[in-house]
Formats: structure tokens, C-alpha cells, sequence
């Protein structure tokens, strides 16, 4: 006589069965970590960037008002040339070079602007003296930042 008795517990195939999906599981939460770390870290680096280039414009907007703009001063640095800034104490100075600082690559460009005659800002318009473009670009691993901005000669 054939009797039908009811196992208690898991056979090996549902054993196996879970296994699999828990595996599958863990794999892409670890995915999904890596990758939440990776942006984490690019925007950290972004946010240090920044920083950087902003400290570095503002360092130039300090210069700007401790000098004499064509004596010493930003119209009187060369155009198109990469720059550092360095500071001893409260005393700014700027060299030819960039700067490099931990992982991070800093230098400061100042380009020539140039305006119409309804004094807009136009790359086919004529030089004008008293007006600089700063750009300041950061470089680490295999990004870069740049904040652009213009100062003139306000004194």
C-alpha cells in the first residue's frame, strides 16, 4: 500500500533556486554601490574644483584692486599666457605657469576683450584696454572646469 506522506523542508533544486536569486541580488546591489560611490566621488571632486576656480577669480578680482591696472596690474600681464597666483601672507603675486595644488592643476588665462561700437562685447570689434577676460580652468584625472568672468579697469 502506497502511502503519501507530506516532507517537511526544501528540496535541492529550491535551495539552488534561491541561492541563484539571492546572488543575483547581491551582485547588483554591489553594482549599484559602486557605482552610487563613483558619482559620489566625481561630483566631490566638481564641487573641489569649483572651488578652486572660484578662490582663484576672486584672488584675481583682490589683485585688480591692490594694483595699478597698467603698471603691475591685469592690463598689463600678457594675453593668451597661463598664469598661478601666490600668496605670501596678504601679499598676492602673479607668475607665468600653472599651479599645482594636491590632484588638481590651476591656472589663470587672461584674454583680450574686444568690443563693437555700442561697447557689446564682440570678437570682431575693436580691443579695449581697460577690460580683461579671466578664465580660470582646473584640471584633475581626466576632467577639467573652467569659470570665465570679466573685469575692467574701475579706478
Amino acid at each position: 500500500m502506497l502511502t503519501n506522506k507530506k516532507e517537511n523542508g526544501f528540496s535541492l533544486v529550491e535551495v539552488l533556486v534561491s541561492l541563484a536569486i539571492i546572488i543575483v541580488i547581491l551582485i547588483n546591489v554591489s553594482q549599484l554601490t559602486g557605482s552610487t560611490w563613483r558619482t559620489f566621488r566625481s561630483a566631490q571632486k566638481m564641487t573641489e574644483a569649483n572651488r578652486l576656480a572660484a578662490g582663484g577669480i576672486e584672488k584675481v578680482r583682490f589683485f585688480r584692486s591692490v594694483t595699478d591696472w597698467d603698471d603691475g596690474g591685469l592690463g598689463s600681464l600678457e594675453k593668451e599666457t597661463s598664469y598661478r597666483i601666490t600668496q605670501e601672507g596678504e601679499k598676492l603675486t602673479i607668475e607665468k605657469g600653472a599651479k599645482v595644488v594636491e590632484e588638481y592643476e590651476k591656472e589663470i588665462i587672461f584674454k583680450a576683450v574686444k568690443r563693437d561700437d555700442d561697447g557689446k562685447v564682440d570678437p570682431s570689434g575693436e580691443i579695449d584696454p581697460d577690460t580683461v577676460k579671466v578664465v580660470a580652468k582646473i584640471f584633475w584625472e581626466n576632467d577639467d572646469l573652467e569659470l570665465i568672468t570679466y573685469l575692467t579697469n574701475w579706478q
